[in-house]
């Protein structure tokens, strides 16, 4: 989840709220955000949802998310 953390504060929601939106503990942010924890595709699909990006931007797979 290389841009979790970043889009997280840009969007101004805790590592609390995140977490409680999948279902996970504060601390699971906490690694997901550092590399060291993944995601199930469920769960990308609906924290992608939730912050209103993409995929590919969450990943760290393209350097900015495109606004069509």
């Amino acid at each position: 989840m290389i841009n979790l953390k970043k889009i997280r504060k840009e969007k101004h929601y805790t590592q609390e709220q995140i977490g409680i939106l999948l279902d996970v503990s504060k601390s699971n942010i906490c690694h997901l955000e550092s590399g060291r924890s993944m995601l199930n595709q469920e769960q990308i699909i609906k924290l992608c949802k939730a912050l209103n990006c993409s995929a590919d931007y969450l990943l760290g797979l393209i350097e900015e998310e495109k606004n069509d």
